[in-house]
This record gives C-alpha cells, structure tokens and sequence, in this order.
C-alpha cells in the first residue's frame, strides 16, 4: 500500500462539516455520491423499501436520523446539484451507502465518507464495481490506503492539495475528496434543508 507524508492542510471549503457533523448528529453521518441516475434507483440499488404514501419525502439528515427505529434505518437521496446522472445519499448513524459502494458503482463511480463517535471517519472509492481505495483520516496509520489502486486515490489528492493524515478536519478531508473525484460538493444547505427521498433498509444491513 502506497503511503503520504503529512501535509498540513487547512479545512478549506468544508471547515464547517467536522463540527456540524459534531453537534448535530453526534459526529455519525454517511454521505454517498454516485454516477446513477435518480434516488430511487438508488434506494433500489441498496435494498430499500419505499415509506408509507406521504412519508417518502424528508426535510434535511436530522429528519432522517429521527425517523430510524430498532428494525430500520432510513437513507434519503437527492438529485445530485449542478451534476446530471448524479445522486447524493445521507444518512445517520447508518452506513448503508458506504458498505455499498462497489455496488453503486456497477454501472459508473461512487464515493462516500462515513463517520462516528468511536469509530472516526473512514472514505470509501469504487468504480465499476469495485473498491479502488479506501482509507481512514482518524486511523492510527492513516496514510495507508487499501483498495484494488490506492496510487489512483494518492494522486487525486496530491492533486487536491491534501494530505491523509489531516486528523484535525478528517470529515473535510473526506468531502473535498468526494467533490474531487465527482464534481458534487457537500453543502450545509443540503445537509439541513435538501427534501430527501427516504427509503427505509431493514436491520442489519450489514
């Protein structure tokens, strides 16, 4: 596995997210982006079950967080902004999009950063189904990049201008690695006031 030094990069665009991640969700958020072309293929893609008539639709990742139970988790799905033949998936504290990945890929990309409390934040990168590169920003040896071409994720970032091992803004490191490699970036305004179409993937989904 190919390894980076350590560049101080500073969060940049996404200096928001690390702690709005934080104090909404806990730290626990999964974002998803992937080359398909609409949220319900998407929710198909990942096994999920359509919501009763008039609760398909949620307002922002904290509705989406309110509405899992101990049987499922909810995962909600926007048209990609600005990227046509695009989506954007999110959910709380689940990681279905992030397990998924490969999978989301069949037929295009993925990429999805995934993050909790204990587990720190962990970002995932597949095209055609299958998993190119996958790293942690919070992991003891974070710049170990496992993956079928992590040389493929080390010059992306080389290119973006970020290092691995930013552990002070591991989520931002995540996200702009995400809008890198697929042209979507991750807003707030999304996070708080995107209407998600929701699907609900019963437990476990792992």
């Amino acid at each position: 596995m190919p390894s980076m030094s350590r560049l101080d990069q500073p969060a940049g665009k996404y200096g928001w997210l690390d702690d709005w991640a934080e104090v909404n969700l806990g730290e626990a958020l999964t974002v998803t982006v992937a080359g398909i072309d609409s949220p319900e293929a998407f929710l198909s893609a990942i096994g999920a079950r359509s919501l009763p008539a008039g609760q398909g639709t949620l307002r922002g990742v904290t509705a989406l967080a309110d509405g899992n139970t101990a049987r499922h988790v909810l995962v909600g799905v926007i048209p990609a902004p600005g990227k046509h033949g695009w989506v954007l998936a999110a959910e709380s504290p689940s990681h279905v999009g992030y397990l998924k990945a490969g999978e989301l890929s069949a037929n295009g990309e993925a990429a999805a950063l995934y993050s909790t409390e204990d587990g720190g934040v962990s970002f995932a990168w597949a095209k055609s189904g299958i998993v190119l590169a996958e790293f942690s920003p919070t992991h003891d040896d974070a710049s170990a990049i496992d993956g079928s071409d992590p040389q493929a994720l080390a010059e992306v970032m080389h290119l973006a201008g970020i290092g691995a091992e930013d552990t002070a803004h591991p989520r931002a490191t995540a996200a702009t690695l995400i809008e890198a490699i697929t042209g979507v970036a991750i807003t707030r305004d999304i996070l708080e006031n995107a209407t998600f179409t929701a699907g609900s993937v019963p437990m476990p989904y792992w």
